[in-house]
């Protein structure tokens, strides 16, 4: 497991709004195992889930905020 690059939260929350991609793949990384978890046990459809969780589909969505 990589050392994250912010050990410090609020430093990553504030390169998180300032558009820090690296900022976003380590809050990924943190919560990716969870947002799976959370969305098999909201959405019932496997591929539906699949498609929700990947994280091309986050990282394009994520740059459409920034």
């Amino acid at each position: 497991m990589e050392t994250p690059l912010y050990t410090d939260e609020r430093e990553l929350l504030v390169r998180l709004r300032q558009g820090d991609y690296k900022a976003f793949e380590q809050v990924h990384n943190q919560y990716a195992k969870l947002l799976a978890y959370k969305l098999s046990k909201l959405i019932k459809i496997p591929e539906v889930v699949q498609e929700l969780h990947q994280t091309r589909a986050l990282g394009s969505k994520f740059r459409l905020l920034t």
